[in-house]
Formats: C-alpha cells, sequence, structure tokens
C-alpha cells in the first residue's frame, strides 16, 4: 500500500473497535439515525446508477466500491436483486473480514484509495461514499477511482 505521508488516519481507529461490534455496527439504525442503512437515499441513488448502466449495457456490470466497510452497500445492492461482479475494498482488515462472512459470494479485500491495486480501466462502475471527506487531500484518490473505471456516467451523480 502507498505511503501516503500521513500520520493520523481518522480510519486506522476502525481497526481497534472489536471485531463483534463490527459486525453489527454498519448495520444498526440506532446508532447511525433513521434511514441511514439500505434505505439512505444516496444508497438508492447508487442502486439505480447500477439498474441503469445494466440496462444500457445489457449485461452484469463489473462494480468497485472503495471504502466498503462492512458491505451494507453490497447488501442494499444484493436485496434489490441487481446482479453485479461486485469487489469491495477497505483500507481497514476487519471491515473486511466482516463483510466477506456476511458476502461470501462476493470479493472484499483490503486496498489502499492512495494506490488501488487493480488495471486500468477495469471496472464498468466505481463508487466511494463517505471516504473523501476522511483525507488530508482528494486529488489522488480521485485520480485513482477514474483511472479504474472504464467511464464516468455522471459528475451529477456522485453520492
Amino acid at each position: 500500500m502507498a505511503d501516503n505521508s500521513m500520520t493520523t488516519r481518522d480510519w486506522e481507529n476502525w481497526q481497534k473497535i472489536p471485531i463483534e461490534k463490527l459486525r453489527q455496527f454498519m448495520r444498526d439504525d440506532n446508532l447511525w439515525g433513521k434511514n441511514q442503512g439500505i434505505d439512505n437515499p444516496g444508497r438508492q441513488k447508487i442502486r439505480e446508477i447500477i439498474q441503469s448502466e445494466t440496462e444500457r449495457l445489457g449485461r452484469k456490470l463489473d462494480v468497485l466500491e472503495v471504502g466498503c466497510g462492512t458491505g451494507i452497500e453490497y447488501e442494499g445492492i444484493k436485496k434489490s436483486d441487481l446482479e453485479v461482479n461486485y469487489t469491495g475494498v477497505d483500507i481497514t482488515p476487519k471491515m473486511v473480514e466482516v463483510a466477506a462472512e456476511y458476502f461470501p459470494e462476493a470479493t472484499f479485500k483490503v486496498s489502499d484509495i492512495f494506490d488501488l491495486d487493480f488495471p486500468d480501466r477495469q471496472f464498468d462502475l466505481v463508487f466511494s461514499r463517505h471516504v473523501l471527506e476522511h483525507l488530508p487531500e482528494y486529488q489522488k484518490p480521485l485520480s485513482e477511482l477514474y483511472r479504474v473505471s472504464k467511464r464516468i456516467i455522471d459528475r451529477k451523480s456522485v453520492v
């Protein structure tokens, strides 16, 4: 993984949370407030984009989520009956472990948004929610998201 010259990274604290708490953490609306689970409007927008692009291309999409946490976005995709080739990455090994436990049919791996371990233009759709605001700079991470994506869908659809 890349050394992005940061001394303290907000998400490093996620690794300190006991794995039992992580197993329920991202799925509990009582912790986050009403409508923050899979029915969150931003999450619904991602699924609408996936549906639209699937119809446009006429095939399953190769989808990458950067900052997948425990897999809540994938849970919404699955419950919406959207068929995708999904890959989720997160910087926190425990998050990836929990996501893989919940959804063994999907691919989850540890990766750093500053240096994504994928070839150029590998994915039909790349998305990331609630990640950039935790970073000391966003140019390199955005460059990485664009690099692994086949095309930009709609800059106004960024959620």
